[in-house]
């Protein structure tokens, strides 16, 4: 999917939260997960009003979540509710959403899941380098989703890696 097409109706300036999985969902899983996320995007809302919001699994690791802050916006009471949303399927799906140390880098069109040990093994091994993409999940913006999401290693906050790695 071109990264254009992620949440067309939405404006650049939307809000978007990125709970990467701590495996790859199956294509069951997605399938069964769509109408979950859409119905809790449906009905999520921030002091009794309805937030323009939408949710997607992307690329298999990611649960993303984005609201229209143009319309109304997430407070931090709707966010604690997203995150419980998220946490139960975690928990039905023996997924871990909250691993912010395992890191998807993409290999030849193909998606990898690697631990931070492994991140800096595949970088000491020449398997990853500083060119390799990798996703940046610290975006906050659908503009930033776009074009700051899948990046060379060397652009992200992983780039502590490239020099702990040969130490």
């Amino acid at each position: 999917m071109v990264m254009e097409n992620y949440f067309a109706s939405f404006p650049e300036s939307a809000r978007v939260w990125i709970y990467q999985a701590d495996r790859a969902l199956t294509p069951y899983e997605v399938h069964s997960l769509t109408p979950v996320l859409q119905q809790f995007a449906q009905q999520w809302t921030a002091h009794k009003l309805a937030l323009r919001a939408d949710a997607a699994i992307l690329h298999s690791y990611f649960l993303v979540l984005v609201v229209d802050e143009n319309v109304h916006d997430a407070s931090g009471c709707s966010i604690d509710s997203s995150v419980k949303f998220v946490k139960e399927i975690g928990t039905q799906l023996s997924i871990d959403f909250f691993n912010r140390l395992n890191a998807v880098v993409q290999r030849e069109q193909q998606f990898e899941l690697l631990s931070s040990n492994a991140l800096r093994e595949a970088i000491n091994s020449g398997y990853v380098n500083a060119q390799t993409m990798v996703f940046n999940n610290l975006v906050n913006t659908l503009t930033e989703l776009r074009k700051e999401w899948l990046l060379p290693l060397e652009q992200t906050w992983m780039k502590r890696y490239l020099a702990v790695a040969k130490a």
